[in-house]
């Protein structure tokens, strides 16, 4: 078609040239208000024509920088895989459970199997005996300790780290890959830090190589890296990512995807967090945008989302608490109040203990926020609500005289953490529960779930409870939505 609009645009002013030269011609035989009156109405037809083409040059112009803005757009949100083979990945079978064992020699320590046989002669000053399938050796006494496998042999390693599902991460000079069970390097030593977690029946690992995060899929044998979303390069994408179909908040540097923390990123690819700009908010106010930098936590595998520029105040020996949103340009943020007087909600927690049949447990309104979190103008309360027995007793009582759980069940006593909505302030024995743990035991191994924040923590018009889970000194969160 754009041929055709060309060649009519370029025969129209053909035609003009024609008809003047016509006319001069033609002056003298009497013909020349017939011919003006014919060159008249070519030049309107020319014209119009040529105006014709023109709107629909621009409309289709216009049409196609919409259509490249909308490529922008996409692609800002937009984030394309690559898959890179690992061209000699091989997993071998685990080891045997039964490990070699340390003997000593003249003075020396080697190493023997399980059936007596010598593996490794007793020429090392010192052992240590074998985990995850790997033994130390030392060969003098200020010497450095070398990794040994089940076979007596070396191995060529900075560090070899253990083995889980078939492969353990190694080290030497500075870079890090992977090697199978028989000892070959099935991932190359190219990265700069590895992030080990282990699931189930897998291992899941992130990795920098020359400062980016990568995933390496280590149950199929491939690298995946992200990019933002190029249309040109779509053959090569294995999967396509587009964060604003994720609910992405960090609360205090741990990532929560679609409600659920992901410190180890195994439903969602955390390396495309890298450099990317959040909005910080504390329950008062917000502080501002701030560049996201993924760091090590001090757990194995897990990576926190951290803000370099942002500097955490520090009091009580505790930092500031803090949330972040990936984009909040279009949430809409409403105050809530923290309530000094939580006496007057004493009611509420009774009959929530009356409900849950442990009636005799002494509790304490730990904290309370007071808003309007549907949107609706109606004005509403969230409580958490702990057992007074830790807080009041050292050893409370149940402890001391070791209780059986009948015990707590005939006595209507528990150790409890709950957290209630009163969803219309006007009507406080009205609540829902959204956590409700209840322990009729004396093991002190259970977590409580705290009260974080009351946020917009997406687009729409309601708030949100951001959920502190405490596990001895480990946390991690979850979203509930008030609705």
């Amino acid at each position: 078609m754009q041929l055709e609009r060309g060649a009519t645009h370029s025969f129209g002013k053909g035609s003009i040239k024609q008809g003047v030269k016509e006319m001069m011609n033609f002056k003298k035989n009497g013909l020349m208000i017939k011919t003006l009156a014919a060159i008249i109405l070519i030049f309107i037809a020319v014209v119009t024509l040529l105006n014709g083409n023109t709107n629909k040059t621009s409309n289709t112009f216009v049409d196609n920088s919409s259509s490249i803005n909308n490529r922008e757009k996409i692609s800002a949100t937009l984030y394309g895989g690559i898959d890179t083979p690992f061209l000699n990945f091989k997993i071998t079978p685990n080891f045997p459970e039964t490990y070699p064992a340390i003997f000593k020699k003249d003075g020396k320590v080697g190493f023997k199997d399980i059936y007596g046989h010598t593996i490794a002669e007793a020429i090392y000053v010192d052992a240590s005996d074998f985990q995850k399938g790997v033994g130390h050796v030392r060969i003098n006494q200020n010497g450095a300790w070398k990794a040994i496998d089940h076979n007596g042999n070396l191995y060529d390693y900075d560090e070899v780290y253990g083995f889980e599902f078939g492969l353990s991460p190694v080290s030497k000079a500075g870079k890090y890959g992977f090697i199978n069970t028989a000892g070959e390097l099935v991932v190359p030593l190219i990265y700069d830090q590895l992030y080990c977690a282990y699931t189930d029946n897998a291992r899941s690992t992130y990795a920098v190589r020359a400062g980016k995060f990568v995933y390496l899929n280590l149950t199929d044998g491939y690298e995946e890296a992200f990019e933002r979303y190029d249309p040109h390069k779509i053959s090569e994408y294995k999967r396509t990512i587009d964060i604003n179909d994720y609910n992405i908040v960090v609360a205090n540097d741990m990532l929560i995807v679609n409600g659920v923390s992901q410190p180890t990123g195994i439903n969602f690819p955390i390396s495309i967090l890298q450099g990317l700009d959040f909005d910080l908010y504390t329950q008062d106010k917000k502080l501002g945008t701030y560049r996201a930098k993924l760091i090590p936590s001090a757990y194995e595998g897990e990576i926190f989302v951290s803000f370099p520029e942002y500097h955490r105040p520090l009091a009580n020996n505790s930092y500031e608490e803090y949330y972040a949103v990936l984009n909040s340009r279009n949430i809409r943020y409403r105050e809530v109040t923290k309530l000094a007087d939580v006496e007057k909600f004493t009611d509420t927690a009774k009959r929530y203990v009356k409900d849950s049949k442990i009636e005799n447990t002494p509790f304490s309104i730990d904290i309370a926020f007071e808003g309007d979190f549907n949107g609706n103008g109606v004005t509403g309360v969230v409580l958490q609500i702990d057992d007074a027995y830790r807080n009041k007793y050292e050893t409370p009582k149940p402890f001391r005289e070791k209780w059986t759980e009948k015990k707590f069940v005939d006595s209507k006593i528990a150790f409890v953490n709950a957290i209630l909505i009163i969803d219309d302030l006007s009507k406080p024995l009205e609540y829902r529960i959204v956590k409700s743990n209840i322990w009729t035991h004396i093991d002190w191994d259970y977590k409580t779930e705290n009260i974080g924040f009351i946020a917009n923590l997406d687009a729409d018009n309601q708030l949100e409870l951001l959920i502190s889970n405490g596990y001895y000194e480990y946390r991690d969160y979850a979203i509930v939505d008030f609705k």
